[in-house]
């Protein structure tokens, strides 16, 4: 597509910065995110303990979350080893291609690909979601900060870097044969040497440009994508271009360290008309309505990465080292990436609420309650597990939930507890969905989806409390697991053989009825539920009727 000549798999020698003795692989798999941040975090510090020098992210993840994938980058740079190296195997998109360009070197497997790394904004269910332009600019904008700091540090062209990120930008390969050099221009500096609109070519079969006026240096004989090249011959390097207000003379030195900056690398100066007659048209790299990507030997071409390793004792020699060794994620990381998503979220809470209506019609601690209890473990330990430590959700939750039991228990007409137990139950559901440092508007974002989350659980709960409530009473496995509390002296054994008085029985209340309580019988209690009004301990009830293990009363007035 680019008319790039072969680049060789791996340099023949070690540079000073990248010779290590005992290399380190973190992979990266799947969508990055705050777990990701805190799981490479535990791994970088087994690693360095086990005495590795060089650091190898190996990335194959189709993107992940803004804020997580600023906050990564900032430790590669201040945290990792200076020798931190970034391999694609296969693939990094997004947040990936941003990690990558982090490291200070960026090696590729074969048949790799990187790139498309605008930011998005996607709820669950709904999908993608369209950003306003004012908006997505104001995304773009740390995203483009930061591949333009990791550009300069490790000596990328930053047009190329920022091309991965926005929407609109337009890039050109240009060459000049007199110095065997090639550059990156955009629309602007096209302009600017050729003095007319750019041919663009992306998405169609057109042959690569050429300049109409040859030269001494360009006698029409050179090579275009027409006539393929020569594998045998190098490929041009790549000079990459940098603001004008950091440029520095052509004679000044390169630094060795990863901590290079555009203030002491050398950057060509900008191109003018005066160069047209040495300069011609390779390829369109980018187009308006694309984001750049790039294949394995486009990103060597292009100087983005440094070699193609298709396996580890590849990496071994690239090295120089003695030992490679890698440090995979722990089983704990992805059960806590299960327990910490929306959905699983959404179902925990669900459930919690079901268990909550099951046990509010058969008191006592059983499996209603344990399985609400087991539920609210699992939606803290999942923030425990991710390293996030976030337990107040979880013991707002559960706060919740016994201050709503209090008020119909024991506080029925205040609504005072019962108020209080909605907000902090609220509270505790959407502070399950808000686990990072964000910004406002990411807070809102996240916000909004535990909303989203706790209305579909409180639903869904609502309906098969309303479809299964009927029926709960009649299922052995639930009435056999309810631990019944006992009384007095006498109380029914769950397992005897259960023999419902007649209607119109006359029985006493030995607790109060709301609705749920127990009625005593010539000296054997009895679970029972009062039909209309509450009534208290004491009184004397009518048996209506026998549902299940369940005796329906009225009062006796």
């Amino acid at each position: 597509m680019l008319g790039l000549a072969q680049t060789p798999s791996a340099p023949t020698a070690v540079s000073a910065a990248r010779k290590a003795d005992v290399v380190c692989i973190l992979p990266i798999q799947g969508e990055m995110d705050a777990l990701t941040v805190s799981g490479l975090a535990d791994r970088l510090a087994k690693a360095k303990a086990a005495g590795a020098d060089a650091i190898v992210l190996q990335l194959d993840t189709p993107g992940g979350d803004l804020l997580a994938t600023l906050e990564l980058c900032r430790q590669i740079k201040s945290d990792y080893p200076a020798n931190t190296v970034a391999w694609v195997r296969p693939r990094a998109y997004s947040a990936g291609v941003i990690t990558a360009l982090a490291c200070r070197e960026i090696v590729v497997a074969p048949h790799a690909v990187l790139g498309d790394a605008a930011p998005i904004s996607a709820m669950p269910v709904a999908g993608l979601i369209t950003l306003p332009a004012a908006e997505r600019a104001k995304l773009e904008a740390p995203l483009l900060s930061e591949v333009t700091d990791s550009a300069r540090r490790s000596g990328h062209d930053e047009r190329l870097a920022r091309a991965f990120v926005a929407v609109g930008d337009e890039l050109w390969l240009v060459e000049d044969t007199a110095r065997g050099e090639r550059y990156v221009v955009d629309v602007n500096e096209y302009k600017i040497v050729f003095g007319e609109e750019p041919t663009r070519m992306r998405g169609s079969a057109a042959p690569p440009v050429e300049n109409t006026e040859t030269t001494a240096e360009d006698d029409g004989t050179s090579t275009t994508e027409d006539e393929p090249q020569d594998s045998a011959t190098p490929t041009p390097p790549l000079m990459p271009f940098r603001t004008d207000a950091l440029r520095q003379p052509e004679t000044t030195g390169l630094s060795s360290g990863f901590q290079r900056d555009q203030s002491i690398l050398p950057s060509r100066a900008p191109l003018t008309a005066a160069d047209r007659p040495r300069l011609k048209v390779i390829s369109q790299i980018d187009a308006a309505n694309e984001l750049l990507t790039l294949q394995a030997n486009e990103a060597v071409a292009f100087g983005l990465a440094c070699a193609t390793i298709a396996n580890e004792s590849e990496l071994q020699n690239f090295f120089g080292a003695k030992q490679v060794f890698t440090i995979a994620a722990p089983w704990s990381e992805q059960l806590a990436r299960v327990l910490t998503s929306w959905w699983m979220r959404t179902l925990l809470v669900a459930i919690l609420v079901i268990c909550f209506f099951g046990e509010m019609s058969a008191p006592g601690l059983g499996m209603f309650g344990l399985t609400g209890v087991a539920c609210v473990a699992l939606l803290a330990g999942g923030s425990f597990l991710a390293g996030l430590s976030q337990w107040w959700p979880a013991i707002s939750i559960l706060a919740g939930l016994i201050l709503i039991a209090a008020e119909i228990l024991f506080l029925q007409g205040t609504f005072i507890s019962g108020g209080l137990g909605v907000l902090a139950f609220t509270g505790g559901v959407i502070g399950l969905f808000v686990v990072s440092d964000p910004t406002p508007e990411s807070g809102t974002k996240q916000a909004f989806l535990g909303i989203a989350s706790l209305v579909t659980a409180v639903g869904t709960a609502g309906i098969v409390a309303w479809l299964l409530g009927p029926r709960l009473q009649l299922m052995r496995p639930w009435q056999a697991a309810v631990l019944h509390a006992t009384l007095g002296e006498i109380s029914l054994d769950s397992n005897a053989k259960f023999a419902p008085p007649p209607a119109g029985t006359l029985a006493r209340a030995v607790t109060d009825l709301r609705p749920v309580g127990k009625i005593d019988i010539d000296g054997v209690r009895f679970d029972a539920r009062s039909e209309g009004a509450w009534i208290t301990s004491g009184t004397n009830v009518r048996i209506l009727r026998s549902e299940g293990n369940e005796i329906i009363v009225e009062l006796i007035t």
